[in-house]
């Protein structure tokens, strides 16, 4: 199936993901296919999206790339996908602060 949307990265999303795989590849590798599954159909269920309101960025979208990762990013156009941030559901590596 051919992508449906084009992926666009900010610096931040970059730079966590760096920061949160430079010692875990298999996290590299679980991001990269589950992004592809996002540029396919957000909304597929083993994404489990949902949206979220924070509050430096309003209403987005939450996709679970892991049992703790996830990545925040919004439509930002028809045919463009931005991923703001990613890290964990939970504990200082939270991502919906």
């Amino acid at each position: 199936m051919k992508n449906k949307y084009i992926v666009e990265v900010t610096k931040e999303c970059a730079r966590d993901l760096k920061r949160y795989t430079k010692k875990n590849y298999n996290l590299r590798l679980e991001f990269n296919q589950r992004i592809k599954i996002l540029s396919k159909d957000p909304f597929n269920p083993i994404l489990a999206t949902h949206t979220v309101n924070i509050s430096s960025f309003g209403r987005v979208y939450s996709s679970r790339i892991s049992s703790d990762f996830r990545v925040i990013w919004i439509f930002k156009s028809d045919q463009i996908i931005l991923l703001h941030r990613f890290g964990g559901h939970s504990g200082s590596s939270n991502v919906y602060r």
